[in-house]
């Protein structure tokens, strides 16, 4: 009886662990997605101002094709970089779920007697 209760007791500390690692895991999530959102906002508006101050600077037609086209390359850049640091950061929260919940079914399967039989 007393073994039954230390692994219960042992399941559930380690439940209690998981759902803090899972809360660190989203909370750092939110952070950088929150982050990379602010990047993007800061970007549209730097490339906007950029993008004005050549247009007034334009001496030509030939000028504002120019500045436009340097301005949407630049743009379109800094865009491909930020979805991509964006989709790295997605495929380590992948990552980090993926190896809680390996942790947690290890954690379970040593808690079943059943399934220790099995092994």
């Amino acid at each position: 009886m007393s073994e039954n209760l230390q692994q219960w007791s042992g399941l559930n500390k380690n439940t209690i662990d998981s759902f803090q690692q899972f809360a660190e895991i989203n909370r750092n999530l939110f952070t950088g997605l929150a982050q990379q959102q602010m990047n993007l906002i800061s970007l549209y508006m730097e490339s906007g101002t950029k993008y004005m101050e050549a247009i007034s600077q334009a001496k030509n037609f030939q000028d504002v094709l120019s500045a436009q086209s340097t301005a949407f390359e630049e743009f379109n850049r800094k865009v491909l970089e930020n979805f991509r640091t964006t989709m790295e950061m997605m495929v380590g929260v992948k990552t980090q779920l993926v190896s809680l919940a390996e942790q947690n079914t290890k954690d379970v399967a040593g808690f079943n007697p059943i399934l220790k039989l099995v092994k």
